[in-house]
């Protein structure tokens, strides 16, 4: 896991606030320039924070994504969140 710019998740109350995470890998290079890889990437790490707080992506219930090109949102939908 990439370590996060920020705290990588806080807690308030029940609820759990994952700081936001971008398509870096273990060495903190973009792992790739495509917005599928980017994508997946982004949610695998994700997933990884989550689960330092006991949670998984299933336990989500908001997220708020920032895309460079409003053309991506369809691909970006197209990846499997699992």
């Amino acid at each position: 896991m990439v370590a996060p710019h920020l705290s990588p998740w806080t807690q308030a109350g029940a609820l759990v606030f994952v700081s936001g995470q971008l398509a870096r890998d273990a060495d903190r290079k973009i792992s790739a320039t495509d917005i599928d890889g980017q994508t997946t990437r982004a949610i695998r790490n994700i997933a990884h924070v989550l689960e330092g707080a006991g949670l998984t992506l299933a336990d989500m219930i908001k997220t708020t994504v920032w895309r460079q090109n409003a053309r991506d949102f369809a691909a970006f939908r197209a990846v499997p969140r699992s």
